[in-house]
């Protein structure tokens, strides 16, 4: 279970198991990526890579992020298959 900080714009969150996304409000989730709502979005149209925007500190994964990484590579996104 992955949540997803926006700051000022909310949180949500993914329970994916068996390769099958379920949306949440976050709550309860064992992983925490939080960024400004842009970054997410160059990352999810394949402006930037989810391993650079952590790298420089755009993303900040609190938990496991090799667990977070290696979750939402099952996307075909290519901005999280980094």
């Amino acid at each position: 279970h992955i949540a997803f900080d926006f700051g000022d714009l909310g949180k949500t969150g993914l329970h994916i198991r068996n390769s099958v996304a379920c949306v949440t409000n976050g709550s309860g989730a064992q992983h925490t990526v939080t960024c400004s709502i842009e970054t997410w979005a160059d990352i999810v149209t394949g402006k930037s890579q989810l391993s650079a925007a952590i790298d420089t500190g755009q993303v900040v994964v609190i938990g496991d992020v090799s667990v977070v990484r290696s979750a939402l590579a099952i996307f075909e996104v290519e901005g999280l298959r980094s």
